[in-house]
């Protein structure tokens, strides 16, 4: 999925209202009237955003120059609820629990809630078909129509009836004295228990994207009551991109763009700075983004991908990619890790050269050289003034970053960082281990749907979906919903449907699946649909709101 690095329509030259500049003057101007609304309006009237997909330094260098400035933000995830499960999942992953995907090809019992592995993280799919090879018996609690290269039990709760699934089968392979399990998957969930039961390296795997903040923490208590029983019990959290972790470490759990942009749209927020975020491509809410971007006086972006949102600054700054840059990450078992640069940035001989040879130029430099590492053109931008050596400048961000995680200390002044990284110690806060949560009651909520928007394996993840190699992967998009809600609806897997929200309509194809829950529709956030239409997360709509088109 790298080729996105060398895609023709990469920005590679600093903008300033359409027309090309240095990045020198872009900065200046950038500067300039960063200032002046500063000045004119407060420091709240500017407002940062960054990203999950960026390095720990460039997240570290936007928190720190909001900071410095005083500005809004800096925001990370696209609402607050999905801040706050970030924030639960790295607080409630005791360092004992945390597993590797290594690790978790060793266990032999794994169970996920709300987790698809084969489109959230592919490489947990990976490891679960080889724990699955050895024996294991891997469990999905999951409204979706889950998929997975090896035999495995799906019980497909509907969401309000995760929670209580998910902990009526740990409590009951917890404790053998508990009555058998009652309700429409009682038979899947007593079969699960009496395998988990029998385990001695379980594994909970937990989603943070369809489940609530309850959940997530949930699957730490799940964790450490398996635990206690004298199992080896281990925790996953899949989470929303590659820096997610370091991005909750850095962020405040109310911070978000949902927040910031209604703040744009109200006129409190005047200037925006987009580093390496593309909301265009992510928010679910197109009508406030629009809303909120009308209003601005001033917007800065960031990036090395060619996007909507470049389209509509003001001022851009081009950035090097991860090849080019290199950086800190923290995987999902909390594990810093370096990547290091592999190539230096510039324009592909096959784009500059036609395919033969570079362009006969003579110059200093090579073609398309502008972008540079985002953490640096943040600091700049900022005013925060960073040593003009290159790895000086980095040790500092570094040093900066040993504030938040003093495991870091390994990785500045030139030393040798651990050649598997370091993982960080986010033990839980004091008085946030529980004992064993009570299920919640699951109520079925009847009479609508629940419209939830999900991520593909190909199609829907910004990186992946720039690789014109993987684009040929991507399926058609389509909604896929149970044959019994299809024949309630009087459609056939291949019509179209039209859903509509309060926000907007969205028409768009049918797939049907046995292996999901009623009263669920499931639409991927694709980059060929409209979804963001609609106006939402996730939706709860009335019976009248799904239509078969031409009816």
């Amino acid at each position: 999925g790298f080729f996105y690095a060398s895609r023709p329509e990469r920005p590679r030259q600093a903008q300033v209202n359409a027309k090309p500049e240095s990045v020198e003057q872009a900065l200046a101007y950038a500067r300039e009237r960063l200032e002046a609304i500063r000045a004119a309006a407060g420091p709240h009237a500017v407002a940062a955003v960054g990203s999950v997909r960026s390095s720990l330094e460039t997240q570290a260098v936007l928190a720190r120059a909001a900071k410095i400035k005083g500005w809004r933000g800096p925001a990370f995830f696209d609402d607050s609820a999905c801040a706050r499960k970030m924030h639960a999942a790295i607080g409630r992953g005791a360092p004992e629990l945390a597993v590797s995907l290594a690790e978790i090809e060793s266990a032999d019992f794994v169970l996920a809630v709300g987790a698809d592995p084969l489109n959230e993280a592919p490489m947990l799919a990976l490891s679960l078909r080889q724990a699955s090879r050895k024996g294991a018996q891997v469990v999905v609690i999951d409204p979706r129509p889950v998929s997975l290269p090896f035999d495995f039990m799906h019980i497909a709760a509907a969401p309000e009836a995760l929670d209580g699934t998910f902990l009526s089968l740990v409590k009951a392979g917890a404790d053998p004295g508990l009555p058998e399990a009652a309700g429409r998957h009682a038979e899947a969930v007593t079969a699960a228990a009496r395998r988990l039961r029998d385990s001695r390296r379980p594994v909970i795997v937990c989603g943070t994207d369809l489940p609530t903040t309850e959940t997530v923490s949930l699957a730490s208590d799940a964790a450490l009551l398996l635990a206690a029983t004298g199992k080896k019990a281990g925790l996953f959290y899949v989470m929303p991109g590659a820096n997610a972790f370091g991005a909750a470490l850095l962020a405040h759990p109310e911070q978000s763009l949902a927040g910031i942009l209604e703040a744009a749209a109200q006129g409190a927020v005047r200037a925006l700075v987009l580093v390496e975020s593309d909301p265009f491509a992510t928010f679910a809410d197109r009508g406030l983004l629009e809303r909120a971007l009308a209003r601005l006086e001033l917007l800065v972006v960031l990036d090395h991908l060619a996007s909507a949102a470049a389209d509509r600054a003001q001022v851009f700054l081009p950035t090097q990619s991860l090849f080019e840059a290199g950086g800190l990450y923290v995987n999902a078992e909390g594990r810093v890790q370096a990547s290091l640069p592999t190539g230096a940035a510039g324009s592909p001989v096959t784009q500059e050269g036609r395919g033969s040879h570079p362009p006969r130029v003579y110059g200093a430099g090579l073609p398309g050289a502008e972008p540079r590492p985002a953490w640096e053109l943040v600091a700049r931008l900022s005013g925060d003034d960073l040593p003009e050596d290159a790895t000086a400048a980095r040790d500092r961000v570094r040093r900066h970053l040993c504030q938040t995680a003093p495991e870091l200390r390994a990785w500045v002044d030139g030393a040798e960082p651990p050649g598997d990284g370091a993982r960080l110690a986010a033990a839980p806060a004091a008085g946030q281990r529980v004992a064993p949560p009570q299920p919640a009651s699951g109520a079925p909520v009847t009479g609508g749907y629940d419209l939830l928007f999900v991520e593909w394996t190909f199609g829907t993840e910004e990186l992946s979906a720039g690789s014109p190699c993987l684009e040929a992967l991507a399926a058609e998009p389509y909604a896929g919903i149970h044959p019994q809600d299809a024949a309630a609806l009087g459609v056939a897997d291949g019509d179209r449907v039209s859903i509509r929200s309060k926000h907007g309509a969205l028409d768009v194809k049918v797939r049907l699946f046995e292996n999901m829950a009623c009263g669920v529709i499931v639409v991927p956030r694709h980059r060929k649909l409209a979804w963001q239409a609609l106006g939402g997360h996730q939706l709860r709509l009335r019976p009248g709101d799904v239509r078969k088109v031409g009816t």
